[in-house]
């Protein structure tokens, strides 16, 4: 076989360019006619660039050398211009290329400068066009030309879905924060800076992310599209963290978090615990509970630090499952509905004490302050942001901070001046046998703080100082714990009520502006504290997307999310606000049949959900998580023994406790 010199493939070749048909890189609108076109390209500008050299003598057309881009010289061929677009309305085809001609002298300049090599993408996505890449890539610099073909390609998808936002926030999430971001938090001013960190913290309540409600309404976020170049594996929504938050709050700021999220109402129930308790009994029990809580919560954060996942939930489901997942949000909806009783019944007894000592109104019936808080919790309920509740928060924590204040000066005054150091009557110092579980129950309220540890933890710059911070919280809250229920209990004896505040003088105009301001702060934080539940049980009720198969003209079916947002449907905002609302008329309704016995009622709360959530699940999580992987699944090591004896024991306080304070008292 003789070899063929270029001059001969040259000569054999009647054009000047090489047009690759089979290349992906030659894009036309219409399959049907793309011989058509061809044949036009070949006889009005070919042919009539091969006249116009030999008319101009010694001009000729450059050669294009057939080792080049095929695509490039595909489209160095359709820019020649024409001096009479009638001739080429004369020829073969010419009506039908004559308007991509037309299209491509009017092209904005500026566009006309990007790579000849670059195809049109648009055409590309929307046509579909079902030809086989080889020939494309089998050409001197295809690998490059392809690699962007399929860049422009997704950011032309990105902008054109709805997704955009999202993957933007996944993007950032999955990112550790760097050092410079931890500086530009540091200029960001004081109060924007801890209204992010309120987001952060409140907004992970246990690790369960509530984000979508930070998205701002648009209609451009509407559908989210999947198909085959869609990821197999995404981040799902409720892992997704604020980046603008994470690994930003400062040591000093976490310890105060940490410790306004363990004192709440429940420090005011514990005079009346001690009593249900006994003096002795009761300190060495409340001291035992912050040992037992620290090491409990430690051992979550481990266990979380070993799945790598950031969510309460999220760990039960990697480690068990998702039937794990489901009590553990379970329980935390019953402790927060919990809490929120609570809540409510603690401010309806207050209220009824400002209203008989201020305007001697008399007694009113729980009822009707029960349904006064019905009507402002259901408003309340529908809002979707919790940043709305950043203010209302902030002034609940002063308000209970100066109530704290003020009962430890009452009961101070009372012991030390007014009974001159000698306890009130009444008081057991001991055991008290018939009413001690009623403690067991309310000194584990007390301990309220399990919702804020994943987060706050998340939230550090320093997450390595997390245990240190965590024990000075605890110290501190279990020292500021037994000091108010010691003073209170000392100071009223067998007459300490279930709020140490209706022990005060009532006639006294700061007890009674303490009263209203506690009230007032109470009924501010409880919208904050019934939040998670809301959320869980309507995501239940409400996925965040909707899948939608679409058919295309091309007889392709396209899988379609549409979020289940009420900033998108009236009709289903209104639905989860009818939600919302049945949920704030349950609340009211057990606390109202639970106000009669308020004691029992906490105590319960604290028996039957809180133990399983403080005490039972992490150490379930970090058995499985930790203890087992590092003892390479020999059971009877020190740490499984430890988490196994912690299980057991925790389900038997559980069960004793609940039922003793359910039927036993």
């Amino acid at each position: 076989m003789s070899t063929l010199t270029p001059r001969d493939i040259c000569r054999s070749v009647d054009s000047r360019v090489f047009v690759d048909m089979s290349s992906p890189n030659f894009q036309t609108l219409e399959d049907p006619h793309r011989d058509e076109i061809i044949n036009s390209v070949r006889l009005n500008y070919l042919n009539s660039s091969k006249r116009s050299s030999v008319s101009h003598g010694n001009e000729a057309i450059p050669r294009v050398n057939p080792t080049k881009n095929s695509s490039a010289s595909t489209i160095a061929a359709a820019n020649v211009d024409s001096d009479d677009d009638e001739t080429n309305l004369s020829s073969a085809g010419g009506d039908i290329t004559h308007d991509i001609y037309k299209l491509v002298k009017a092209e904005d300049p500026k566009r006309l400068r990007r790579p000849r090599s670059m195809e049109n993408v648009t055409s590309k996505i929307e046509h579909h066009t079902k030809l086989s890449s080889a020939s494309g890539l089998n050409v001197p610099g295809g690998f490059r030309r392809e690699f962007i073909v399929n860049k422009k390609r997704q950011e032309h998808q990105l902008n054109d879905s709805a997704s955009s936002d999202f993957t933007s926030h996944e993007s950032d999430s999955i990112n550790q924060s760097s050092p410079s971001s931890n500086q530009d938090i540091d200029k960001v001013p004081f109060l924007t800076r801890n209204f992010l960190e309120f987001l952060y913290v409140f907004g992970h309540f246990a690790g369960e992310s509530f984000e979508d409600d930070f998205i701002p309404d648009s209609s451009n976020m509407m559908i989210r599209g999947e198909d085959e170049r869609s990821a197999l594996l995404s981040r799902p929504d409720h892992m997704k963290v604020l980046p603008s938050a994470k690994g930003t709050t400062s040591t000093k700021k976490v310890f105060l978090i940490l410790l306004k999220s363990f004192i709440g109402t429940g420090v005011l129930f514990l005079p009346n615990a001690f009593h249900n308790g006994g003096l002795f009994f009761s300190v060495s029990m409340l001291a035992f509970f912050g040992i037992y809580s620290y090491w409990c919560y430690y051992i979550l954060v481990q266990a979380k630090s070993s799945c790598g996942v950031s969510s309460f939930g999220d760990i039960g489901l990697k480690l068990y499952g998702p039937w794990m997942r489901i009590i553990i949000l379970f329980s935390l909806v019953i402790t927060q509905v919990g809490f929120s009783g609570a809540y409510m019944i603690f401010t309806a007894k207050n209220l009824q004490a400002f209203l008989d000592n201020v305007f001697h109104v008399g007694v009113l019936p729980l009822s009707y302050l029960m349904v006064f808080q019905t009507i402002i919790f259901i408003p309340l309920s529908f809002i979707r942001n919790i940043s709305k509740l950043s203010l209302p928060s902030l002034l609940a924590n002063f308000f209970i901070m100066a109530g704290l204040v003020i009962v430890i000066i009452f009961t101070a005054k009372r012991l030390f001046f007014d009974l001159m150091g000698t306890p009130a009557m009444g008081v057991v110092y001991g055991l008290n046998a018939d009413r001690w579980t009623l403690f067991i129950g309310t000194a584990i309220f007390a301990f309220e703080g399990i919702g804020l540890i994943i987060p706050v933890q998340d939230s550090m710059r320093n997450p390595e100082k997390f245990p240190l911070v965590l024990a000075l919280v605890i110290l501190t809250a279990t020292i500021l714990f037994i000091s108010i229920a010691t003073l209170g209990y000392l100071a009223y004896g067998s007459n300490v009520q279930t709020v140490i505040l209706l022990n005060l003088p009532q006639s006294n105009i700061f007890v009674n502006l303490i009263q209203l301001f506690y009230s007032i702060a109470i009924m501010l934080s409880t919208p904050l504290q019934l939040f998670p539940a809301i959320k869980i049980i309507e995501n239940k009720f409400f996925p965040k997307f909707t899948k939608i198969y679409v058919k295309h003209d091309d007889l392709t079916t396209r899988v379609e999310l549409r979020p289940n947002s009420g900033k998108l449907n009236w009709k289903i905002k209104w639905l989860k606000n009818f939600i919302r609302s049945i949920i704030v008329i349950i609340v009211v309704s057990i606390a109202y049949f639970g106000s009669d016995n308020l004691d029992k009622f906490v105590s319960v709360i604290g028996s039957l959900a809180c133990i399983p959530l403080v005490y039972i699940y992490p150490s379930m999580l970090h058995l499985r998580g930790n203890s087992l992987p590092e003892t390479k699944g020999e059971f009877w090591r020190f740490k499984p023994m430890l988490d196994t004896i912690l299980i057991f024991f925790g389900i038997a306080s559980m069960l004793y406790t609940s039922y003793q304070s359910i039927f036993g008292v």
